[in-house]
């Protein structure tokens, strides 16, 4: 169904980076081209592989971002678009994005958004400023994050280094005391499962939960499935 340009609707798009600085008939020439939808709780917007012949406003409700394997790793909320990569540079989709409830979207046809901004050139011209500039702000956030990444890192792998010769020298004593370094590796191993921390590990698939649970083996992991 055929957007009807609201006011409410105009605020929406103004707030969207991609539609940054556009003029008030740009912005209502745009809504013009959208087409309103509803999706289901469940339901797949767009899967992973295929063409990105569609973006999507998301304007009500919630969506989650899906890897191979099927598990959510990330949400989207209102307002925001969905799939704008892949639609702008004509790569197939890098993800699948489903609705966690009940979603309502502005979907756009990359047929009709290409025929749109080639007819002004201003309007093209805008748009990919404000494609330029999301990357940008994507980038520099990606690299704070490498950053912060690799100084965590260094001293999560400074501590481990500083276990481990801890650990030998444990081992060394222990075999000064007569006690066979085998047998003092697994005394050591049985005391640290039994102390270590218990997570319950509550996921409705089975797959899931045992892709859970084997990045948790510092943990005792109790599973339960959510049904």
């Amino acid at each position: 169904m055929a957007v009807t340009p609201r006011k409410d609707l105009v605020d929406v798009l103004k707030k969207i980076p991609l539609f940054y600085n556009l003029s008030l008939r740009d912005i209502r020439r745009m809504l013009g081209i959208c087409a309103s939808k509803t999706f289901d709780k469940e339901e797949i917007i767009c899967a992973g592989g295929a063409r990105s012949d569609e973006m999507y406003i998301l304007i009500g409700g919630e969506l989650a971002i899906l890897t191979v394997e099927g598990m959510r790793v990330a949400m989207i909320v209102p307002v925001t678009t969905v799939g704008e990569m892949g639609f702008i540079t004509g790569h197939p989709r890098s993800a699948t994005v489903e609705a966690i409830e009940p979603s309502n979207v502005l979907v756009i046809q990359k047929e009709n958004f290409d025929s749109l901004i080639n007819s002004s050139s201003h309007l093209k011209t805008q748009i990919y400023q404000n494609i330029i500039g999301s990357l940008s702000d994507k980038l520099v956030k990606d690299n704070i994050r490498i950053r912060d990444y690799t100084v965590e890192k260094k001293r999560y792998d400074n501590h481990i280094e500083e276990q481990n010769r801890k650990f030998d020298i444990a081992l060394e004593l222990l075999e000064e005391k007569g006690l066979e370094r085998s047998a003092a590796e697994s005394l050591i191993d049985a005391k640290l499962k039994e102390n270590a921390a218990r997570i319950l590990l509550v996921e409705g698939e089975a797959d899931s939960r045992n892709l859970l649970s084997n990045y948790l083996t510092a943990y005792q992991v109790i599973e339960a499935s959510n049904s």
